[in-house]
């Protein structure tokens, strides 16, 4: 025991050394509103039938989307994902295919009552304890626009945008599970850096100064969210008689927070340039000037129905309140945002010896969302299907796993800019059962 709980010690101490060489990027103009384009919660294990966070529940996969799941962990799970991302950008005018991505995640969590202690004492308790911790992006701001105008005083010139940073956050969880109900909630902390340049370059004027404004600001605050899952066995009373019936379960899940007020410390310059003969000009310059946002608040709820092992199908609804969001660094206008998804999940044969491929659990899902930003009175709409699949092996004689998930999807139709994008997110779980486990001696 003192072993392992020695190698979550080391494990954390790595994770902000592993994480500042480490920070995940993006190319996307979308992401030059609010805070960034907000990431993905969902592990890589969900993500391949399109995020049924509400209400799937795994014995050996976090959900760190409803924190209500923790509980229902049957062995500790340490969880690794990365991705690659290619986004092709049209402006009905000028196009520009990029390929971006990183580490996403790293998070532990284990169950607090190790069940096989219950199994040798022989003791059935009506709850159990989940914890987790992990640290993953909250929002990634990349992108570099340009825009050729034309003034009657001063000829062509270019307008530059750029933006690059982001938010991460560091979250600890707990859950408690009694009978078929469990609660669950995350507690952190916020923290980042965005950095906003808008820049001019007159192009007729071989010896014109170019004017460049810039907002460099950093972000931190305390964040929380919490679930609720209801687990129905459907089939528990025949399955008491007749250990042979495959089970039939339909869980519900519930989880969300309220809006999150966030600090900030900002810097904000504006500078005359003339880069030829390394000249500038400090017109304006604010440094150290603290401020003040605030995040939305966000609901989200789903059921699942699992039939044994061999499938699961179900649905996720979230809401965001987007339009409620203020940061006083930049004034926006935001609206708000839903996502509705379906998927489930496939495995031919759990228990087969000699076929592994009839293990491995396929998966398959669709979404449809509102995003928050606006362009021309136009709100961002994101649709796009999943695919991914689950492949189990053993580790140090531990069942482990090995996701991987496919996102092909379409963002800003129907807007100026339209994004088509493909996602490859590959996740490693690591699984160990000795967590809290109670050695006897005869």
């Amino acid at each position: 025991m003192h072993k392992k709980i020695k190698y979550l010690l080391i494990c954390l101490s790595l994770i902000p050394f592993i994480w500042l060489t480490a920070q995940p990027v993006d190319n996307s103009p979308f992401s030059s509103f609010g805070i960034g384009n907000i990431h993905n919660d969902n592990l890589v294990y969900y993500q391949g039938f399109s995020d049924l966070s509400a209400s799937y529940l795994d014995l050996y996969h976090l959900n760190l989307k409803n924190p209500a799941s923790y509980s229902f962990l049957n062995a500790a799970a340490f969880e690794v994902g990365i991705s690659s991302r290619y986004s092709y950008v049209n402006d009905g005018k000028n196009t520009d295919g990029v390929w971006a991505g990183n580490l996403d995640y790293m998070a532990i969590g284990f169950p607090l009552r190790n069940p096989i202690n219950a199994a040798l004492d022989r003791i059935n308790k009506n709850y159990s304890l989940g914890m987790s911790i992990f640290l993953k992006p909250h929002s990634t701001v990349g992108y570099d626009v340009s825009t050729d105008l034309v003034s009657p005083d001063f000829g062509n010139y270019t307008k530059n945008f750029e933006g690059n940073g982001g938010t991460n956050k560091l979250m600890w969880g707990n859950s408690l599970r009694y009978k078929d109900f469990s609660i669950g909630a995350n507690i952190g902390y916020l923290f980042g850096n965005i950095k906003f340049n808008e820049n001019i370059y007159f192009d007729d004027f071989e010896f014109a100064f170019e004017n460049r404004y810039s907002i460099d600001y950093n972000v931190n605050g305390f964040i929380w969210d919490a679930g609720l899952v209801y687990n129905w066995f459907i089939n528990k009373a025949a399955y008491k008689k007749d250990k042979s019936l495959e089970t039939k379960i339909l869980n519900f899940g519930l989880y969300g927070n309220s809006s999150e007020k966030f600090y900030t410390l900002n810097t904000i310059t504006q500078r005359s340039t003339f880069p030829e003969a390394s000249l500038s000009d400090t017109l304006f310059s604010e440094v150290a000037v603290p401020g003040e946002g605030m995040l939305p608040a966000e609901i989200g709820f789903g059921a699942t129905y699992f039939k044994g092992n061999k499938y699961a199908i179900g649905f996720n609804y979230e809401y965001g309140a987007w339009s409620k969001y203020k940061n006083s660094v930049r004034n926006e206008t935001l609206n708000d945002s839903y996502k509705l998804s379906i998927g489930g999940l496939y495995r031919p044969d759990a228990k087969s010896f000699n076929r592994y491929f009839q293990r491995v659990a396929y998966k398959f899902g669709v979404f449809y969302q509102k995003d928050p930003q606006i362009i021309e009175n136009i709100q961002i709409t994101d649709t796009g299907i999943n695919f991914g699949a689950s492949f189990p092996f053993y580790y140090q004689r531990k069942i482990s796993h090995v996701n991987a998930a496919f996102q092909f999807g379409l963002k800003g139709s129907n807007t100026p800019i339209q994004e088509r994008y493909a996602k490859v997110s590959l996740g490693f779980t690591f699984n160990d059962d000795q967590w809290f486990i109670k050695r006897k001696y005869n």
